[in-house]
């Protein structure tokens, strides 16, 4: 769940800060009151492509942080755990572009690639807005979505590591079957 976006030098805006609560939160308003420029600033800590031109006029770079509480996502801290970069049940994602073009990611406070917010980012939210990609529409997802639905999460894994289990016993026997079949073949010879 996403509790916290800071937005500092982000096109129009100079500063903002925003509190979410537990449940649904939805952001409404009249065209061109800046619904967008916060979900494209939230879209920029997910691992978003950022331009220099979404700096703020005069400034030297632009920062949003975002924090989300994990506990109820396996998967995410998981994830963390994997790379070295858990930190309890709090995760703190952030972007700095700077005027020269570049940009630099951060999560709880690590350097890291564009490629491992992107994929962190698909774990922590799903953002449903006109014309964005839904996580409900990648296939990839369904089976993660079912798993989580019915709390079959422990039994997934446990298949997951016998199908890879299988996998290794089935490619050792082609091995030897092949190694079989090259002897005769030498026999035969």
């Amino acid at each position: 769940m996403l509790t916290h976006l800071s937005i500092q030098n982000f096109t129009l805006v100079d500063s903002l800060e925003l509190e979410f609560r537990s449940g649904m939160t939805a952001i409404t308003g009249e065209t061109g009151a800046g619904k967008s420029i916060l979900l494209n600033a939230l879209g920029l800590t997910l691992g978003d492509r950022a331009e220099p031109d979404l700096i703020r006029n005069h400034q030297d770079k632009a920062v949003i942080c975002a924090t989300f509480n994990i506990q109820a996502l396996p998967e995410a801290k998981n994830w963390l755990a994997k790379h070295d970069l858990a930190d309890n049940d709090e995760c703190l994602l952030r972007r700095v572009i700077t005027s020269e073009g570049r940009s630099r990611g951060y999560i709880n406070g690590q350097p890291t690639p564009l490629t491992q917010l992107k994929q962190l980012g698909e774990m922590l939210i799903d953002i449903h807005s006109q014309h964005a990609h839904q996580s409900l529409l990648k296939k990839e997802t369904h089976l993660r979505l079912l798993d989580d639905y019915g709390n079959l999460q422990p039994r997934a894994q446990h298949s997951r590591q016998l199908y890879l289990q299988w996998q290794k016993v089935d490619q050792e026997l082609q091995e030897k079957l092949n190694n079989s079949q090259e002897s005769s073949a030498r026999a035969q010879l």
